[in-house]
């Protein structure tokens, strides 16, 4: 593992995650962070956002240095977020959203759920407790699908939030990717195949960068896919414990600026050298 102090190679590629980890407790770039992002574009080292939030919720990104490219909803989604418009995008099927949720709710009584659909919209099924007031009122689940949706995120008032999302994996896991980006008892399941890692693999395909030359920051479960696929891996401190246990490395809690002070070590405070 890299010490602090210690000079880093510069990487071909920078990813972040955004809530809890490049953004603060205010949901917000701060200003030393908005420096980092423009002293990593002036070095000529690409950054591409990795986030659970749709499109529309990218308000913080405005006026800073970061990326066009931005991996959304768990990697379902890869948007240019300058034409506004989606370059890629991955589905769960109706059927399978219906299915799997019913056979949640026989083994987990009072599991109630939610969707992203692909038109950016949110919509919840009569009971399900949303972590923030949404628009429309609720309707079951087969009406609110459509023809598909980006992810379903259930919600369970019993056990905490691990418990929750191990017992969903265990149940639905084979069929379906598994994972959760809040602290909450909500947890969030997408088409197979399709995490953080996959969707960042394919934007850094595109640019001609490999993994090994990939640092990638997080914060949360759904971040561990893309911090393991990434040759440097970097939680911040606030992290869940899963996170920091697959992390090559710690920066500081996000409240601290974190990434930036990483990235500010990178570029100027410590060197670079020839290998992680």
């Amino acid at each position: 593992m890299t010490g602090p102090e210690q000079p880093r190679r510069r990487p071909r590629l920078v990813a972040s995650d955004l809530d809890g980890t490049l953004l603060g407790p205010d949901h917000e770039v701060s200003p030393r962070s908005r420096a980092a992002l423009a002293a990593l574009a002036a070095a000529g080292v690409p950054f591409v956002a990795v986030t659970g939030r749709a499109p529309r919720s990218l308000g913080p990104l405005e006026g800073t240095a970061a990326g066009r490219v931005v991996v959304c909803a768990n990697g379902a989604i890869t948007w240019d977020r300058i034409a506004g418009r989606v370059l890629a995008q991955h589905r769960l099927d109706a059927g399978t959203a219906v299915e799997v949720v019913e056979r949640l709710r026989r083994r987990l009584p009072g599991l109630t759920a939610a969707v992203e659909r692909p038109d950016g919209t949110l919509a919840h099924e009569p009971g399900y407790r949303p972590s923030r007031p949404w628009p429309g009122s609720p309707r079951p689940l087969p009406e609110i699908v459509g023809g598909g949706v980006l992810k379903v995120v259930v919600h369970s008032a019993g056990g905490g939030p691990d418990a929750l999302r191990v017992a969903v994996q265990e149940l639905v896991g084979a069929q379906v990717t598994v994972t959760a980006s809040a602290s909450g008892p909500y947890v969030e399941i997408g088409p197979p195949g399709v995490d953080k890692a996959s969707g960042l693999a394919v934007v850094a395909a595109g640019l001609g960068v490999v993994a090994a030359d990939v640092v990638a920051f997080g914060d949360m479960p759904n971040d561990v896919s893309m911090l393991r696929w990434a040759g440097r891996g970097v939680a911040v401190a606030n992290a869940h414990p899963d996170v920091l246990a697959v992390a090559d490395e710690v920066a500081p809690h996000h409240g601290e600026d974190g990434v930036a002070r990483w990235l500010e070590q990178l570029l100027g405070g410590g060197g670079l050298d020839t290998g992680w």
